[in-house]
């Protein structure tokens, strides 16, 4: 074994006083290299690991301590004693000696016993100095592993695994090998958890590959390991011990003596399935907190992978039960499956996730209203469930009710996946946290598409027939007077001489009465709507008879139009003529959206799952067939205001200043008569889309596709 030597430095300028101080100096273990103070000071660094340095400073009497600042500045000579021999005039010299701990001093004539004592007892305590600081610098650099842990161990891989073989193999290879590394440990190994038979079995890696089957398996019923994993508690093997049977056995198993043990185990919801065994730290003899804290630490975070697919697992029930709470255990599980198939059977969605967002549990429900088509194991992050937008509202929601938890009655919009339309949620989330364990949270949520159609059409009902009794009883209150207000302006007309200055009064009487008559039959419109004359008609044949009436428009603002039309297309059953109204209002809309150079796509295409219609009376009226055709007709413009959206169907409501406010609650109200419905969808910048339903042409005789009216 190498021999350690206590290195000593001897300055002195007195040959005679060196041999005299070599001689005391002399050990077993000492040894002793003489300077002379220039040779010293010009060096500045030693070649050897010095662990004492000796000036003798009566044999240079004009030596100033600041000249030793280089040498002692040095980081590797820091913490070494300085042992200053002095005489009784060196007073000055003496002042600056004890500016530094390190420092010790010798008054000459030296007592040969004392000067040995103090040269023992100033080596003892920087050797002890040294291996605290060691201690110290080793413990912070096993904090500061604990900050890296994911990185070092690659725990970010556990993501990658769908099933727990997967994990079970990354614990019994890569995950002992990186620790070894991390921590500095001999040996790392995985013992396998047999309660039945009271037996562990260790992972053999390729460096024990003559480790026979008997001795890898150990009999752990006298050991404490036994205790440990019932109670799974992690334990420190050290001193006394170390005696245990079950190191003993190890140690036959392994070929080599241990000399420090860390063990921790590993259990999937109550069920130890194992442990993780430290053998031997490199660089000292025991295992520290530290160690303890990194291990258990990390191995958790396998564990919650574990038992996160175990709950998502639809095969769960299949994993073997065998455990000293196998009563429990058994109870735990039906339980499970109850809870699971109670979540799997209600018609709200249920997601539990904790504070990173990362998914612990979501139910059928849940994947069918966000419209989740990717497997189970590929849906692990709440991002995952919805658009970066939808998730980031949801997210800064949640952050700004943190303190003010459960957040309650929230709406969500959700963009329909592929040729899926547009829906709303309403959501709830709630604190759900268990002991110590990190944030979690409940998210319940269902699909409140129909109820708020079903409130906003109930609304705008109320306010349209409130409006339009308002507006019948104005109408007629006013064109009394309004008829004879013109027959007093036509007779004034006549009686005025031709080129009168007064003529031009007249004629703008007439033409203000003449626009309040225009009104009053719009209002007349609405509020008696005529009964549509439904027959067979041909969608495209109705469009192409509105376009003549813009094509100057579309020719002079150098408008595109876009047309597509379904070549499986039904016949509508409408009215023409109020088809026809319908079309050109939305058209006009479109064409004051777009300006010059714009776009307006039409498209038609069957659907067959309209919404529900309500009428005045809240009730859901039977549609005319199971077939409806869907128009769209969608524009390049501005977009409309959310706040204006709400409201563009009210009757009287407009943004233009020359505009009723009655075309658009007319072309609803036609739409509505003829069993239809009108949607709306709009986004600032992108434009603004109508949407209509339309039922289709059924044929009587086409018994095979014909549905009878119902009232559900």
């Amino acid at each position: 074994m190498h021999q350690q030597f206590t290195n000593i430095t001897l300055i002195s300028n007195n040959s005679q006083r060196v041999k005299q101080f070599g001689e005391l100096l002399r050990g077993s273990n000492n040894k002793v290299k003489p300077y002379s103070f220039d040779e010293a000071l010009q060096k500045a660094l030693f070649d050897e690991r010095q662990d004492l340095v000796v000036l003798d400073c009566p044999s240079s009497p004009d030596f100033d301590y600041r000249q030793l600042d280089p040498m002692r500045n040095q980081q590797a000579l820091k913490h070494v004693p300085f042992i200053f021999i002095l005489n009784a005039k060196q007073d000055t010299l003496k002042k600056q000696i004890y500016h530094n701990p390190q420092n010790k001093i010798l008054i000459d004539p030296i007592d040969k016993f004392s000067f040995v004592s103090s040269i023992t007892n100033a080596i003892y305590t920087s050797q002890l100095e040294r291996r605290l600081l060691l201690y110290k610098e080793l413990v912070e650099g096993e904090k500061k592993l604990i900050s890296n842990m994911d990185q070092l161990l690659e725990l970010n891989r556990l993501q990658q695994f769908s099933d727990q073989k997967q994990i079970f193999d990354f614990i019994k290879g890569e995950y002992c090998r990186k620790l070894e590394l991390t921590l500095a440990v001999e040996s790392v190994f995985y013992l396998s958890f047999y309660p039945d038979r009271y037996l562990i079995d260790f992972t053999i890696d390729e460096n024990q590959k003559h480790v026979s089957d008997d001795k890898r398996q150990i009999q752990v019923k006298d050991s404490i390991i036994w205790q440990q994993l019932l109670e799974n508690f992690p334990y420190i093997f050290e001193a006394d011990s170390l005696s245990d049977p079950f190191i003993q056995k190890l140690e036959e198993a392994l070929g080599f003596n241990i000399a420090g043990l860390l063990f921790v185990p590993i259990s999937i919801l109550h069920e130890v399935k194992g442990a993780v065994i430290l053998v031997n730290k490199l660089y000292r003899n025991e295992f520290t907190e530290n160690d303890l804290a990194f291990t258990l630490i990390s191995s958790q975070k396998i564990v919650y992978h574990l038992e996160y697919l175990y709950l998502r697992s639809d095969k769960n029930e299949q994993i073997s039960v065998q455990s000293p709470q196998s009563a429990e255990r058994s109870q735990m599980i039906n339980e499970w499956k109850l809870f699971k198939h109670i979540m799997n059977s209600v018609y709200f969605g249920a997601i539990v996730f904790n504070e990173d967002f990362q998914i612990r549990y979501m139910n059928k429900a849940a994947r069918e209203i966000l419209q989740i088509s990717a497997e189970p194991e590929q849906v692990l992050s709440l991002s995952d469930t919805m658009s970066e937008y939808e998730f980031n509202q949801m997210k800064e929601k949640l952050a700004d009710a943190e303190s003010g938890l459960p957040l309650v009655r929230q709406e969500l919009h959700i963009k329909g996946k592929e040729n899926e339309e547009d829906y709303y949620i309403g959501y709830s989330i709630y604190p759900f946290n268990i002991d110590s364990e990190a944030k979690q949270y409940t998210l319940i949520f269902s699909e409140i598409s129909q109820t708020k159609r079903i409130q906003a059409e109930i609304i705008r009902m109320d306010r349209m027939a409130s409006l339009g009794i308002l507006s019948a009883g104005i109408a007629h209150e006013i064109r009394n007077p309004l008829a004879g207000i013109k027959a007093m302006a036509q007779t004034l007309e006549e009686d005025l001489e031709e080129g009168s200055a007064h003529s031009e009064y007249v004629e703008r009487i007439l033409r203000q009465v003449n626009r309040l008559d225009e009104l009053l039959k719009a209002f007349f419109s609405y509020t008696n709507p005529h009964r549509p004359e439904p027959k067979p008609m041909q969608v495209h044949k109705i469009i192409k008879n509105v376009m003549p009436l813009f094509e100057r428009r579309i020719k002079y603002e150098d408008i595109v139009i876009e047309q597509s039309y379904a070549q499986d297309l039904y016949e509508i059953f409408v009215d023409e003529n109020q088809i026809e109204q319908v079309f050109i209002n939305f058209f006009l809309n479109a064409f004051d959206a777009v300006g010059k150079s714009g776009k307006i796509e039409i498209t038609a295409k069957n659907a067959h799952r309209p919404q529900p219609i309500v009428d005045r009376r809240n009730k859901l009226s039977a549609p005319l067939s199971n077939r409806y055709i869907r128009i769209s007709i969608k524009d390049s413009g501005v977009g409309i205001p959310p706040g204006v959206k709400e409201k563009i169907f009210d009757p009287f409501f407009t943004t233009k200043s020359n505009g009723t406010g009655l075309g658009l609650s007319i072309v609803y109200q036609i739409i509505r008569e003829h069993g239809g419905q009108v949607e709306v969808y709009s986004e600032m910048g992108r434009g603004t889309e109508f949407v209509v339903l339309l039922p289709a042409y059924v044929n009587p005789f086409e018994s095979a596709e014909f549905v009878e009216p119902t009232d559900s």
